[in-house]
């Protein structure tokens, strides 16, 4: 209504509508060839964030399980059997398992 003042309401939807198909269309095209970079790629994985860092066991590794302490979170880890106390590396992730290994 601003650049043509005279123009009716069942015309204005109508280039409305059609300026908004066109839109969609025009920018899934772009949007597909200059995808978005990831900012947080740990978002959903909050175990890949502690991947190569260091940490003391809190339970000791028995038969493959245990648990250090990260941050305020116990977290449980799979690993070679160690004593309570013993520093680990955490190499990977198994679901919500850190998987770990001695310090070396």
């Amino acid at each position: 209504a601003f650049f043509l003042p005279d123009l009716s309401w069942q015309y204005e939807w109508t280039i409305f509508a059609v300026v908004a198909v066109l839109s969609i269309f025009v920018l899934r095209r772009f949007f597909r060839k200059n995808p978005g970079v990831e900012d947080n790629l740990t978002l959903n994985k909050r175990g890949a964030q502690y991947i190569g860092r260091h940490f003391t066991l809190v339970e000791p590794i028995l038969n493959g399980r245990g648990k250090i302490h990260v941050d305020d979170t116990q977290w449980s880890v799979d690993g070679p059997d160690m004593e309570e106390g013993e520093t680990v590396r955490v190499t990977g992730t198994n679901g919500t398992l850190l998987v770990v290994e001695p310090k070396k």
